[in-house]
């Protein structure tokens, strides 16, 4: 019989067509959509006075209104085409002005966490291709964006309100991000964009120059402030059947910031303590994706694997002073009591090498057919995150100080153009010492802060959904998945006291070659200011040439190592039944359902048992002294500690499973005009099984 084809796209006129359907046969339409408000058709060319604009493909802001207008739900799509050139690969900012999200910055202005609604970042759930993306935060759930690139990206799709099909850990939202498909164009296209990043060195405004080396503290920091980087995409249709799609990027940027802390008695309005902060940080971005689409009948193959690499390389430097107990002064000024009781110190801290990897693996098979439609997909996601310092050839921080002395300060308004005050310190004899002259300090500490993290997330589902047509058409759509994370985090800190002996010249930095010459023949501050700094690859070799001047915190070290080490295997399964329901010329839809989810978690931890430090005796008892008070196994603060904490010998088990309801009813109240949305809140109904072992 007859049958009332429409179809309509946004920035396209609706068409609607008869056709007559034999029984049981099939019927072809083709369809011509002519861009809106002209008689043209949306393939032909537009005559302008002086040139001519070929529309041959929707433009990506079309797609994204178009997806974004059909969505059952509450969705914003973000187009990455329509913002052009930016030379920035970081997804977290292509988001900013996406109503309801909020992005979570980290120090160098780089998006970190994005959080919906409200929400912590931790209740977002980031997604490629439908797929759980592993988190790169450790000891976290939330995604950290600054590891990602959007080179590979055709379009980010932010969702607000869950339907039964999506995840239901996603408290405030989720984020898929859609790579981009070879069947997205009908003839292969490459595109190439190839930019320079430059950064000025922030309040001075001065432009450093283009082509040679910035001194750095060490080799790694020292590179030139423009960096070149490319972007390389080749979208290869073979034919109607057959696709591949290949890119190819790399990103770099240099960073040379500075910035000043003060510290103010807000009773007495008097400034106590300040700082002033030379910060360095150098990322590189690195990726390479390769996809393949293969449509065989009513079939579709998808295959899709990238591989992020970013390098980031920071060096921070933080000279600081202190007027002590008894200061005395006014808005603009402080002095110091007589009685020299200030300090300045220089902190060569924050200095590390990260190193992270992503890789994503995604296959997924899909067939269309009459009424059937069936869905299966297979994921694989891990990240990693390594923190070095001694491995390359640093301390993570040194500190020194210079104690016991008298420090007064003028013009404490010059924070305000990030301009040092000047600063008079006298020692208690009334000597004047050059405050930034780190040779006069004293050695104190050294650190190491290594870091390892890998998150490794499996994931698998099959979804399949039957269409039933009549006066009211009928969705049912049925699925489940399951998906396992294994997350394995350590950190080890270490603090060394630096102890040179007398004859060698004990802890003066000045008897010592530990200066960064280069890099302090170059750094100035407003104002003209010059801090001689430390370089914590020279006393690292300092270290490697006199070991024993160094004295390791072997308990401390020890305690943190274990506190640090952490292991956790998830699991969540899940199973849903979604039904949509059209009605009014399918102008008003109805989309509810069920979703159940199951979490079981599985962690290792410390396990800190005091009782293991005590003596015993035959029967298991502890022992007590004289003084009544339990005796312990040794006067050794290392020997104790290993026996009070032992790493991951604490095992933790909890389960819960949760029933999630929801329904989502839109209006479109026309094909040119925006849908009116009703959505439910999230109802569930939860229980949960624990259990606590000891390993």
């Amino acid at each position: 019989g007859a049958a009332t084809l429409s179809v309509s796209y946004t920035g396209l006129d609706s068409q609607t067509k008869v056709i007559t359907l034999a029984p049981g046969g099939t019927a072809r339409a083709d369809f011509e959509l002519r861009l809106t408000g002209t008689t043209r058709a949306a393939s032909q060319v537009v005559q302008l006075e002086a040139f001519t604009v070929e529309e041959r493909e929707l433009t990506a802001q079309g797609q994204a209104l178009h997806e974004q207008r059909t969505a059952a739900n509450i969705k914003n799509v973000v187009s990455i085409e329509e913002f052009g050139d930016l030379g920035i690969t970081n997804p977290g900012h292509f988001l900013s002005y996406v109503p309801g999200i909020s992005n979570v910055y980290n120090t160098t202005g780089e998006v970190e966490g994005i959080g919906v609604r409200g929400m912590s970042s931790s209740g977002t759930v980031v997604m490629f291709d439908g797929s759980a993306a592993a988190s790169n935060v450790p000891a976290q759930r939330a995604y950290n964006f600054s590891g990602t690139s959007v080179s590979n990206i055709d379009r980010i799709e932010v969702t607000k309100v869950p339907t039964p099909d999506l995840p239901a850990n996603a408290v405030g939202g989720s984020i898929n991000m859609i790579t981009k498909s070879g069947f997205n164009r009908r003839t292969p296209q490459f595109s190439y964009n190839t930019f320079l990043t430059l950064q000025a060195k922030g309040t001075q405004g001065n432009l450093p120059p283009f082509f040679h080396d910035f001194a750095g503290t060490d080799a790694r920091t020292t590179m030139r402030p423009v960096q070149p980087g490319f972007d390389l995409n080749y979208l290869l249709p073979l034919n109607a059947s057959l696709a591949f799609t290949f890119n190819l990027a790399h990103n770099a940027r240099y960073q040379d910031r500075e910035y000043q802390l003060a510290t103010w008695d807000r009773v007495r309005l008097l400034q106590t303590a300040g700082s002033m902060n030379s910060v360095i940080n150098i990322f590189t971005k690195d990726l390479a994706a390769v996809g393949a689409d293969w449509r065989m009948g009513k079939s579709v193959v998808r295959a899709r694997i990238d591989s992020t690499l970013q390098n980031s390389y920071a060096r921070s430097g933080v000279f600081s002073y202190s007027f002590g107990s008894g200061a005395t002064g006014g808005p603009n000024h402080t002095d110091g009591a007589a009685t020299g009781v200030g300090s300045v110190g220089q902190t060569s801290g924050n200095h590390l090498n990260q190193y992270r990897r992503l890789i994503n693996g995604r296959f997924s098979y899909s067939y269309s057919g009459d009424h059937w439609k069936f869905d299966a997909r297979a994921s694989y996601s891990e990240s990693r995150r390594t923190f070095s310092d001694m491995e390359d050839g640093f301390f993570y921080t040194v500190a020194t100080t210079l104690s016991n002395v008298l420090v007064s300060a003028q013009g404490l308004d010059g924070i305000n153009t990030m301009t040092m005050p000047k600063l008079t310190v006298r020692t208690r004899t009334g000597a004047a010492v050059d405050p930034f002259d780190v040779r006069q300090y004293t050695m104190n500490t050294a650190s190491s802060g290594r870091l390892y993290f890998k998150n490794v997330v499996k994931g698998a589902g099959a979804d399949a959904t039957r269409t039933f047509t009549g006066p009211l058409p009928l969705v049912l759509k049925a699925g489940g998945s399951v998906e396992k994370a294994v997350r394995d985090n350590w950190t080890e800190s270490m603090t060394w006291n630096i102890r040179p002996p007398a004859s060698a010249g004990g802890q003066l930095v000045g008897n010592y070659d530990l200066l960064a010459d280069a890099f302090n023949a170059r750094r100035t501050f407003n104002g003209g200011t010059r801090v001689l700094w430390l370089s914590n690859a020279k006393v690292y070799d300092l270290y490697k040439q006199h070991p024993d001047w160094f004295q390791l915190n072997e308990t401390g070290a020890y305690t943190n190592r274990v506190n640090a080490s952490k292991y956790l295997q998830e699991t969540i399964t899940a199973g849903y039944l979604r039904a949509d329901l059209r009605a009014f010329a399918n102008q008003f839809w109805l989309v509810g359902g069920l979703r159940f989810e199951r979490t079981m978690d599985d962690g290792l931890g410390p396990l800190n048992d005091i009782r293991n430090t005590y003596v015993r005796d035959a029967a298991g008892r502890i022992v007590l002294g004289s003084n009544g008070r339990p005796q312990v196994i040794s006067a050794d603060a290392l020997t104790l500690a290993k026996l009070q904490y032992r790493e991951r010998a604490a095992q933790n088990e909890r389960s819960y499973q949760s029933f999630y309801p929801s329904v989502n009813a839109s209006y479109n109240l026309g094909r040119d005009r925006k849908s009116t949305r009703l959505n439910s809140s999230h109802g569930y109904i939860s229980y949960a099984v624990f259990c606590l072992k000891k390993k």
